[in-house]
């Protein structure tokens, strides 16, 4: 295995085990705030392109935003974070996630990006990280295989110059025998 490979394989390694902590403390965080913050309600996550009728803000709620949004002739309001529709104009059209646990202080939906996807359903992407471990261990693991199966293999030694000349001093193979 070659250095290269050797380290495309740890930074892989590397970034499939940061995929896996991260989402496993983003499950936990999900699981812990929704035990404990009571209420809210639950709805079937969807992702849907709506145009973006009008936005109202409330000056009385610091994290969340109202967004009139239309998808054909059927309206509806959503609550967004203040961040993200800050860069929402009227009549744009956009990506939304539906939050699948809508409290007071969770939005009802979510722009969609790649972060939030993860953010928001963290375990389909455990899964093709663990899967990329286990095929990168496999694959380790038949590398390591093949190169104690054949020992005796002839294997090219290359010495410099200035090694050979030391090799004039080294002790003797065989410690009765003088040459």
């Amino acid at each position: 295995m070659g250095r290269t490979l050797r380290i495309l394989d740890w930074s892989a390694i590397v970034l499939l085990w940061l995929v896996l902590v991260t989402g496993t403390f983003v499950a936990f965080t999900h699981l812990t705030l929704t035990v404990f913050v009571g209420g809210g309600s639950w709805q079937w996550p969807r992702v849907s392109l709506v145009t973006v009728e009008r936005i109202e803000r409330d000056p009385n709620n610091q994290f969340l935003d109202t967004v009139v949004v239309s998808r054909g002739e059927q309206e509806r309001e959503l609550q967004m974070l203040k961040e993200e529709q800050r860069a929402l104009r009227a009549r744009q059209d956009i990506w939304i996630l539906d939050n699948p646990h809508v409290t007071a202080l969770r939005p009802t939906a979510f722009r969609l990006t790649p972060l939030r996807l993860f953010l928001e359903f963290p375990l389909p992407f455990m899964g093709l990280s663990g899967w990329g471990l286990w095929i990168l261990h496999r694959r380790r693991r038949k590398a390591g295989e093949a190169a104690q199966a054949d020992p005796g293999r002839h294997r090219t030694l290359y010495r410099d110059e200035f090694h050979l000349r030391a090799q004039r001093f080294a002790a003797p193979a065989d410690p009765g025998k003088e040459s």
